[in-house]
């Protein structure tokens, strides 16, 4: 699971009866895109327009549809845009629910699965496109010659303070 932490913008946790095998596969395709771009990828497996290595897993993303669904009307009501957001979302196992008195052919026990999603803002660092890579990597060079040449004067202060004493 995910540690929340305060700069989170909106959040949902639900629990759904689904397998947990399928569903930590189609959150680990969304997770960490464009909430946009992974509301769109949902909507057409949903549909059966695309699939997710060659399967449409319909149970697993009707209830990931609905928690992003969730998420959206969450971050909506804090007056937040969703669409240029990052998106993580994950799945775990969640209870196992026991069914009492079931014939021997239908067995006893229910899966249900835990999802989490959250918004993050986009933490890219847009670089100067006009800065060359070799450029950049003189820059690199020479503050990496500046600490160098600071932990030399630092040095040479700690041995002229320690034979002052």
């Amino acid at each position: 699971m995910y540690a929340i932490k305060e700069d989170t913008l909106a959040k949902v946790f639900k629990t759904a009866r689904i397998s947990t095998k399928s569903a930590v596969k189609v959150c680990r395709r969304i997770n960490r895109m464009q909430f946009n771009k992974a509301v769109a990828l949902i909507n057409a497996v949903h549909d059966k327009k695309a699939n997710m290595d060659g399967k449409y897993y319909t149970n697993v993303v009707k209830s990931v549809k609905e928690a992003l669904h969730e998420l959206e009307m969450n971050a909506k009501q804090k007056n937040i845009d969703p669409n240029d957001k990052i998106l993580f979302i994950s799945a775990h196992k969640g209870p196992t629910l026991a069914r009492s008195r079931r014939k021997r052919g239908f067995g006893i026990y229910l899966k249900s699965t835990h999802i989490q999603a959250f918004l993050k803002e986009s933490s890219s660092k847009k670089e100067n496109p006009e800065q060359s890579s070799i450029e950049r990597g003189k820059n690199d060079k020479k503050q990496n010659e500046a600490k160098k040449e600071n932990k030399k004067d630092v040095k040479k202060t700690e041995t002229s303070v320690s034979k002052n004493d």
